[in-house]
């Protein structure tokens, strides 16, 4: 993956007037601003602006504390106050050090006193004793956590004018990591461009970091992805084939597949070459939006540039050709696939039970899924369940429950919809009212709620049957299960002492559909 400082726009990007980009304040108001003020009268009297100087010492130091000694102690302070107050002790001693300046702001910037940090890097200022850049990054890092990020970058703005201090790479490319870990792209590409114009020279962390933030835009902001991308070719990067299949992808998952399309041309006009996972996204997506000639003629196009199908390939086309019913078609396939040397896998065989189900050609279906179990292949439920919806339908409720237990014993565990296959099944087949009773009772052991539209026709069997005991049982297990609320249940258990067992159910309906609108109890 080879990139440069050709990364983004080459065309000149200032910052847009309305980001107001605060330059970091450095107020003077209490200070007497003249540089070569005595050290020791300047710190009396930032001490008397900010607290009353302590009059013994803060912490337990001797007077010829070395750099270790006045490190520790600044680290075990935790507030504003004992801060400054070891600051001010310090300063008075022959020993200090200007580079104790930047620890106490550190740890001021730990405790959350923003206001003091600028305060003591006046006090920097005036008395002429230069910061580094680590100090700033200091700012940099506290705005950015409390999201102050036009603070953060007016930072920029003091080095320079306050300090004479010219942001270099290393500083520029600590505030890009900040901003792309808040997720603030438009910022990003501001001061990434910021950075260009200034003439301050990229390196790889710079890219690092700008294709860390393409890569999570791709997620998150397709629009901006895209131009981040075109900036990459403005300058004359190209960005290889894995960048270009992650935005691809993206935009097939959200529908947009005629801007995916866009890039496939893109990355021809790039050199970039298309491979078997470009096209296979392509082709996915268009299945999924019922896009069917478009992905026909994608799967052409594959060809024709002698790229090999695979398994993913033909498992997207027998997906729709399933779906349809479309048998033939599906067989076809099916022989194209294993002469090209494709082996038929689980979501292979998932998509021909689900065709064969579609059709009513539910015997073949059941003598694959044993085929299937033949081969030792592990089956998840949504290879089951269209069997166990379709035996169902057909009255062939014994078939069903001994499936539903095979499922349980050679593969995956069943899933809700399993559950809720079985138990619309039990409820509506006229099988053994007791067979459904105890359904209900195992689905609450597994924390599963039945679906409510299907637990009324049970409730209305329990009811005509008699059964009222068994009725009250099944809905304190499901408002146990569903954690009711003790009001809640009450007003249903109200309803049910007096037998106004309708009330009771509409209550319950009434607050699963509060509960989870979506669903469609």
């Amino acid at each position: 993956m080879a990139f440069s400082s050709c990364l983004l726009q080459s065309h000149p990007f200032t910052l847009p007037r309305t980001l107001n980009l605060p330059p970091l304040s450095l107020s003077s108001k209490s200070l007497k601003p003249i540089c070569s003020i005595p050290h020791r009268e300047l710190l009396t009297s930032i001490s008397a602006s900010i607290s009353s100087p302590s009059p013994s010492p803060p912490h337990k130091l001797p007077p010829d504390f070395t750099t270790k000694q006045l490190l520790d102690a600044i680290s075990q302070q935790n507030d504003e106050t004992s801060v400054l107050n070891l600051f001010y002790w310090a300063s008075e001693h022959l020993n200090f050090k200007p580079s104790f300046y930047e620890e106490i702001i550190r740890k001021l910037g730990h405790v959350g006193s923003l206001d003091s940090m600028k305060q003591i890097l006046e006090d920097m200022r005036v008395s002429n004793c230069r910061p580094t850049e680590g100090t700033f990054q200091i700012f940099i890092e506290n705005y950015a956590k409390r999201g102050l990020y036009d603070e953060a970058i007016g930072v920029l703005d003091t080095m320079e004018q306050a300090f004479g201090l010219k942001p270099g790479p290393y500083t520029y490319n600590f505030l890009l990591n900040v901003l792309v870990d808040g997720e603030k792209f438009k910022l990003v590409k501001s001061v990434e461009s910021m950075m260009f114009n200034k003439g301050v020279e990229p390196g790889v962390p710079t890219f690092n970091i700008l294709i860390k933030a393409l890569w999570l835009c791709l997620t998150k902001n397709h629009d901006l992805a895209i131009d981040l991308l075109h900036g990459m070719k403005n300058q004359g990067c190209r960005p290889n084939e894995h960048i270009f299949n992650i935005l691809i992808n993206g935009l097939c998952s959200s529908g947009k597949l005629d801007r995916a399309l866009g890039l496939l041309k893109d990355m021809e006009s790039s050199g970039c070459t298309r491979g078997v996972v470009t096209y296979n996204t392509l082709i996915s997506g268009f299945i999924k939006n019922k896009r069917i000639e478009e992905a026909k003629e994608s799967f052409d196009r594959m060809i024709l540039e002698r790229l090999q199908p695979n398994n993913i390939t033909y498992n997207s086309m027998l997906y729709h050709y399933c779906r349809v019913g479309d048998i033939k078609k599906t067989a076809d396939i099916v022989q194209t696939m294993t002469s090209n040397g494709c082996e038929p896998d689980v979501v292979t065989y998932r998509a021909l039970i689900q065709g064969l189900c579609n059709v009513d050609r539910i015997e073949i279906a059941i003598r694959l899924l044993i085929t299937i179990q033949m081969k030792g292949m592990a089956l998840a439920p949504q290879t089951y369940n269209p069997l166990l919806r379709e035996l169902f339908k057909r009255k062939k409720t014994k078939a069903a429950m001994r499936l539903f237990r095979e499922m349980k014993e050679k593969g995956d565990p069943p899933d809700a919809f399993s559950y809720e296959t079985v138990f619309r099944g039990l409820c509506s087949g006229g099988g053994p009212i007791g067979e459904a009773v105890d359904f209900v009772v195992e689905m609450t052991e597994k924390r599963l709620i039945p679906k409510f539209s299907t637990f009324c026709v049970l409730a209305e069997r329990l009811c005509a049957l008699s059964m009222e005991d068994t009725l009250v049982m099944l809905v304190e297990r499901i408002m146990v299960t569903y954690s009711f609320s003790e009001n809640e249940a009450s007003m249903i258990k109200g309803f049910m002492k007096i037998h106004k067992f309708e009330d009771a159910l509409a209550t319950l309906g009434g607050i699963f559909n509060r509960r989870n609108p979506k669903r469609g109890y």
